[in-house]
């Protein structure tokens, strides 16, 4: 009995970890969309008049700004334009769904982590039943 219950907080362990590793990216991804709204931000109140944008893995080319829209990839290749607060609008709800992803992670991790201690006190009691009694 001892080893099962080693195995299965092994297995809540593991579970615990996963989870972590999960929570670290969205906070990692809420970073990247609070950067990204600032920049909006930026990009919305600036006079600037050519602007060097990113191709990717650090290249990039001069621009020059037209207008102050943005085209919005909505999925499968389409893409819509949407001025400043709109695009704004689509990262807070973004960031809002990330949050609450977050939210039901650490929820899950706090619940694994009560599971863990009972697994804990199961496994001293299987260990020495005579103390426990």
């Amino acid at each position: 009995m001892e080893q099962e219950l080693i195995e299965q907080a092994r297995q809540k362990y593991e579970q615990s970890r996963m989870i972590e590793e999960q929570l670290a990216q969205v906070s990692e991804q809420l970073g990247n969309l609070e950067l990204f709204k600032e920049n909006i931000n930026k990009f919305e109140s600036s006079n600037d008049k050519e602007i060097f944008a990113s191709l990717g893995r650090g290249v990039f080319f001069s621009a020059e700004i037209k207008d102050k829209e943005f085209l919005v990839d909505v999925g499968a290749g389409i893409l819509v334009r949407k001025n400043a607060s709109q695009a704004k609008e689509i990262v807070d709800n973004q960031i809002k769904r990330l949050g609450e992803i977050g939210e039901n992670l650490r929820n899950m991790l706090d619940n694994l982590a009560q599971e863990l201690e009972e697994f804990a006190r199961e496994i001293v009691k299987a260990r020495d039943p005579q103390e426990h009694i």
